[in-house]
């Protein structure tokens, strides 16, 4: 039997605007047989955190599949990226937002 460990959940706190971001994902032990076939999943076995300062100097190299590419990408740049993403995700789903002139999403 092997056991692998993934992330079931992941979750950005942030507490207030301007603070820092706490990263924390809760674990998820799910048992294998020889084959590699799964056999049993047990939820919530611990979780893991981070404050962002503690990692957003640091970088990894991916491989992107839609892009096709290897693209490095710092935890600063990571924190960008999710953010962007969400922006975009509120202007398409919230009637009335805008981005104002300091980058801000703002609804009329």
């Amino acid at each position: 039997m092997i056991t692998k460990l993934r992330a079931q959940q992941i979750t950005l706190d942030l507490p207030a605007e301007n603070t820092e971001v706490w990263v924390q994902a809760v674990l998820q032990k799910v048992i294998k047989d020889d084959d590699y076939n799964t056999v049993q999943t047990i939820d919530r076995v611990s979780a893991v955190h981070r404050l962002f300062g503690e990692f957003a100097v640091s970088s990894l190299t991916i491989f992107d599949p839609v892009v096709g590419q290897e693209i490095t990408l710092s935890g600063a740049g990571l924190g960008i990226a999710v953010t962007e993403f969400i922006k975009q995700w509120m202007l398409a789903d919230v009637p009335g937002t805008s981005i104002n002139q300091f980058g801000d999403i703002i609804k009329e």
